[in-house]
């Protein structure tokens, strides 16, 4: 399985500097490397990745997850415990490739959790919670047409509730993208 671009950036910003060797001042590194000094890598062939580079990565990705994923439960997965899992597989995986498959399998991890049941749940009270406002917008236009009679202030109270119902429709616009994130994807 070939890595995702994402997983290749991640992996380079965490590779240490130390890996190659850079040039001192009596040594001047070229501007572009020849060709034939660039070694080509493709999946099949190995690309030994250092110990603490793996570790890096391991910590980036499982650290980054651990602190910013959306759903506090990381939909019902044990995340704690795939961390526990997968470390020491980091620590004895040395093919750059095999690396990176496992960052893949281990994130993909939290795609089984998904639920679809509970997302359309989720995005049909998303729904009613938006006709909802849509009623109580109308009572708002209807109430201020029928009582205000300062033309400035109707105006004003006018692109106020226009505001609110853009608002509210985004949010109605957001739950179903992400219903349909999670029904393409599960």
């Amino acid at each position: 399985m070939r890595p995702s671009l994402l997983l290749l950036l991640a992996t380079a910003l965490v590779l240490p500097a130390a890996a190659s060797p850079t040039p001192t001042a009596a040594q001047s590194a070229p501007a572009c490397p020849a060709p034939s000094a660039v070694p080509e890598q493709t999946p099949d062939a190995p690309l030994l990745m250092p110990e603490q580079s793996r570790l890096d990565l391991f910590d980036a990705v499982w650290g980054a997850i651990n602190d910013g994923y959306l759903d506090p439960s990381f939909n019902g997965v044990d995340w704690a415990a795939i961390g526990d899992e997968y470390a020491p597989y980091f620590l004895q995986t040395e093919n750059a490739w095999e690396v990176y498959d496992l960052v893949e399998e281990m994130v993909g991890l939290l795609r089984k959790g998904m639920n679809i049941d509970t997302s359309k749940a989720l995005n049909d009270k998303m729904q009613a919670i938006e006709a909802e406002a849509d009623r109580q917008i109308l009572e708002l236009y209807r109430d201020t047409y029928a009582k205000e009679t300062d033309p400035m202030r109707y105006l004003i109270l006018k692109d106020l509730f226009e505001l609110l119902e853009k608002a509210i429709d985004r949010c109605r616009d957001a739950g179903n993208v992400v219903h349909q994130v999670v029904l393409k994807n599960s």
